[in-house]
């Protein structure tokens, strides 16, 4: 590529940037003015690829090649240690640190190219008649003075752009990263309060459940005390001498002829360490009372006689240690074989 698109440019432009390499800027020192290098602006912003299409009547993707290969072109030969001329401008170089650098050319400057007296006088006529023939109006005023630096304005806010796009894409990445956090640690508090209030449900629900009953195991032991204290002389009849003497037989008494009501206090000396038992009956003749166990163990009980209750051989269906299992043992005899069996302590 011919560095005179380069200086056609920059006559007209503060600078042209050559795409992964760098950009040529035009500085002013009074009435003359001279070339410089910066090695930072190296993205592509279409003006020397749209200027070279259009003089050389290429498509812009062959001025884009012609660009990138001139682009190579230098930085393989400034990677030797040589200097790469650019004819008018100056040389490129690169330095003890590997930056890129700049050296003018001593008889070029970017000054504007001297004219003839005659070029001059036939410009200065021309513009004289322009301005004879065209009506002075403040809009053609500002056009005159806007049009270099609306050139200049156009490359510095690309750049402006540029920077600003890149600063919007970091804030919002941030924004998102910092959204995804939020939402994350949210959910993990949500589920860690939802864990917490489960367990206290649960935990709450078991501790009532126990405590119902304990309770009602209570009650019922108290209800058992409080009614045989109330009825024991109504359970056992006056007349129960008479009663028992004819169920003395060879036979076994049945459970309704010789069970009774329950009775929580027997007159029998208290063992040292009190059992449950579910009551099956009570009688005044032994051999009866020994029948009856046969004849209840026969059924698949752990009968026994377990004491003698007002003057009467009491007869069990089962012995517990604990009150549970006792009450548990008595609702089931109730429900298939006996409603009139009871519970005592003894």
């Amino acid at each position: 590529m011919n560095t005179k698109y380069i200086i056609s440019l920059l006559s007209s432009s503060s600078r042209v940037i050559i795409p992964k390499l760098g950009a040529f800027l035009v500085k002013n020192q009074g009435q003359s003015s001279s070339y410089a290098f910066n090695s930072i602006l190296k993205f592509e912003d279409s003006l020397l690829c749209d200027f070279i299409a259009q003089e050389k009547k290429i498509s812009k993707a062959d001025a884009a090649k012609e660009i990138e290969d001139f682009a190579s072109e230098i930085m393989s030969v400034i990677s030797t240690g040589e200097q790469y001329k650019l004819e008018g401008m100056g040389s490129l170089y690169k330095d003890a640190n590997g930056k890129i650098q700049f050296i003018e050319s001593k008889l070029t400057t970017a000054a504007t190219p001297q004219k003839t007296k005659e070029e001059k006088l036939s410009v200065e006529k021309t513009f004289i008649i322009e301005i004879e023939n065209t009506p002075v109006t403040t809009e053609n005023k500002k056009s005159t003075t806007d049009t270099k630096p609306s050139q200049e304005t156009e490359s510095s806010s690309s750049d402006k752009k540029v920077f600003k796009n890149n600063k919007n894409m970091e804030a919002k990445k941030n924004n998102s990263f910092l959204l995804i956090i939020v939402v994350v640690l949210i959910i993990a508090v949500g589920l860690s309060l939802y864990l917490l209030l489960s367990d206290k449900i649960s935990a709450d629900d078991s501790l009532t459940q126990k405590s119902g009953v304990s309770d009602s195991l209570k009650i019922l032991e108290e209800q058992f005390e409080q009614e045989t204290e109330a009825n024991i002389n109504d359970l056992i009849p006056e007349d129960l001498d008479a009663e028992t003497s004819t169920q003395e037989s060879t036979e076994a008494p049945t459970a309704d002829q010789n069970t009774t009501k329950p009775v929580s206090k027997p007159s029998a000396v208290v063992n040292s360490e009190p059992k449950y038992y579910i009551v099956a009956g009570c009688f005044k003749n032994e051999s009866n009372a020994d029948n009856f166990v046969k004849k209840l163990r026969s059924e698949g009980y752990e009968a026994e006689k377990f004491g003698i209750i007002k003057d009467l051989h009491a007869v069990s269906y089962s012995m517990h240690n604990n009150m549970d299992d006792a009450i548990e043992a008595l609702r089931k005899i109730k429900s298939t074989r006996e409603a009139n069996a009871w519970l005592i302590k003894y």
